[in-house]
């Protein structure tokens, strides 16, 4: 009868340690697909991290390029005749305003 109830007792220490064993490889599994997770979020983050380092030195860029120290009017005009054009047909101000008139009215 003692070798009974000692053997029941085996048993049931048996299933408790097979279902311990099944929550921590369970918990396993979980913990590993969490560091996945984590992972894959921390590759975006770093992603993101150098999309908004390449605007921000774009932004410092242009900040730099559009506030020139140089006042408009020192600045060098568009040339109207390159040299080396073989006609000396030279469109006037008057001209361009003309066609650019020209265009919204249609």
């Amino acid at each position: 009868e003692s070798f009974q109830t000692q053997l029941a007792e085996n048993k049931k220490a048996v299933e408790v340690a097979n279902e311990t064993v099944e929550v921590l490889q369970n918990s396993g599994d979980s913990i590993m697909n969490v560091m996945h997770i984590m992972q894959y979020q921390d590759i975006h983050r770093q992603k993101i991290e150098r999309v908004i380092n390449v605007m921000r030195a774009l932004s410092k860029y242009m900040n730099t390029l559009f506030e020139g120290k140089i006042e408009d009017e020192k600045r060098v005009s568009s040339a109207t005749h390159i040299a080396g054009d073989t006609h000396n047909d030279v469109a006037s101000t008057e001209d361009i305003e003309a066609l650019l008139a020209q265009f919204g009215n249609q």
